[in-house]
C-alpha cells in the first residue's frame, strides 16, 4: 500500500498507513463506537495518519529507488524498510500457499507429534477450510457467535482474541513488537457476533498458530527438523507442479564434509537450488532493534542459486 509509485510525469502522494490503522482497529474491535458523526471522525483519522506516515518518510519516491544501494546507506535502507513494513503491511498468505502447507502438515506431522499437541491438526485444517469459505477476501466478516462456536470448536480453542487481549499496548507503529493480532483467528465484537479478518490475513494467522504450536510443544530438536521439513516439502511440491526434474533432501559429500540440497530443480539447461530458512522476523526486531533486524534478515530468507547445467 505504501509502495505505490507514480508514473514518470505524475506526482507522488502520501499513502494511507493501512497496517498501522487496521491494527489499531483490531485492538478496539470489541468496543462500542461513541462518535456522533463517525464519517467526520474517520476523515480526521485518515488525514492525521497520512500526515504522520509522511513525516516518517519511508515511502519510495520512484520505481527505480534503491536499485543500487551504497554500503554506507544499508543501515538507513533497512531501517526504513522495517518502518514501512509496520506502517503499510499486513502479513498475508495466498490460498495456494495454505493448500500446500496444509498438505505438508497432513503428510509430515506424525501420530507421535499429534499426541503432544493440545488440539487436532487435522480438525483445525478441516475447520479453517470451512471458515475461509464463509470469509470475505477484501474485508472483515461478522459471524453469529453461537453458530461459529459450534461449527469451529478447534479454531475457537486455539485462536479466540478476547477484548483487551489483542494488541493490548499497541499504539506507536515503531513499537510493532506489541502487535499480536496474528495469534488470533476470531475477535470479540459484541455479545452475539464475532469478527474474522479478511481471508489472506486469516490464512497467515492460521499458519503462524500451527508453527508456533509445533515449536512450543514438541522437543526442540524434533520441532526444528519438522518445521524445516515442512518448508522443504512445500517447496518441492511447488517445483514438481511445474514439471521437470526435482530432487529434495538429497545429501552429498565434498571430501569429508556432508551437505544437503533442500530442493533442487532442473528447467532446460538451468539448475536451481533452493535453501529454505525456517526463521521469521521476531517481535524484538519489529520493536526497532536494528542489530537484531540484521541478524533476522540474514537468516530468514529462502536462498535461490541458479547455475548452468553441465
Amino acid at each position: 500500500m505504501g509502495n505505490r509509485v507514480p508514473h514518470l510525469y505524475a506526482g507522488s502522494m502520501p499513502a494511507f498507513p493501512v497496517g498501522w490503522v487496521y491494527s489499531l482497529g483490531l485492538r478496539f474491535a470489541g468496543k462500542r463506537g461513541t462518535a456522533r458523526k463517525p464519517a467526520v471522525v474517520w476523515k480526521s483519522i485518515v488525514e492525521l495518519a497520512v500526515d504522520f506516515a509522511a513525516v516518517l518518510d519511508c515511502q519510495r519516491y520512484s520505481q527505480f529507488e534503491e536499485m543500487d544501494v551504497h554500503a554506507s546507506q544499508a543501515e538507513r535502507n533497512l531501517r526504513e524498510s522495517l518502518l514501512w513494513r509496520e506502517l503499510f503491511v499486513l502479513p498475508q498468505v495466498p490460498a495456494v500457499a495454505l493448500r500446500a502447507l496444509n498438505n505438508a502438515f497432513s503428510a509430515l506431522i506424525t501420530d507421535s507429534d499429534q499426541s503432544c499437541l493440545p488440539w487436532s491438526v487435522k480438525s483445525a485444517i478441516r475447520e479453517i477450510d470451512g471458515l475461509l469459505a464463509i470469509s470475505s477476501d477484501d474485508r472483515p466478516s461478522l459471524h453469529p457467535r453461537r453458530k461459529a462456536t459450534s461449527r469451529f470448536p478447534t479454531l475457537f480453542k486455539i485462536g479466540l482474541g478476547a477484548y483487551g487481549k489483542v494488541n493490548p499496548t499497541y499504539g506507536n507503529p515503531i513499537g510493532g513488537g506489541n502487535r499480536n493480532q496474528s495469534e488470533f483467528l476470531f475477535f470479540d465484537h459484541d455479545d452475539v457476533t464475532i469478527l474474522t479478518m479478511p481471508a489472506p490475513f486469516l490464512r497467515e494467522a492460521f499458519c503462524l498458530i500451527v508453527f508456533t504450536a509445533l515449536v512450543k510443544t514438541l522437543d526442540s530438536k524434533r520441532s526444528a527438523k519438522l518445521v524445516g521439513d515442512i518448508f522443504e516439502y512445500t517447496l518441492a511440491m511447488a517445483c514438481r507442479s511445474k514439471g521437470g526434474v526435482v530432487v529434495a533432501g538429497t545429501t552429498y559429500r565434498d571430501g569429508k564434509q556432508k551437505f544437503e540440497i533442500d530442493v533442487g530443480a532442473r528447467d532446460g539447461d538451468q539448475v536451481v537450488f533452493l535453501e529454505s530458512k525456517a526463521k521469521s522476523i521476531t517481535a524484538v526486531v519489529r520493536s526497532g532493534d536494528l542489530m537484531a533486524f540484521f541478524s533476522d534478515y540474514r537468516s530468514r530468507i529462502i536462498t535461490i542459486d541458479r547455475r548452468q547445467a553441465k
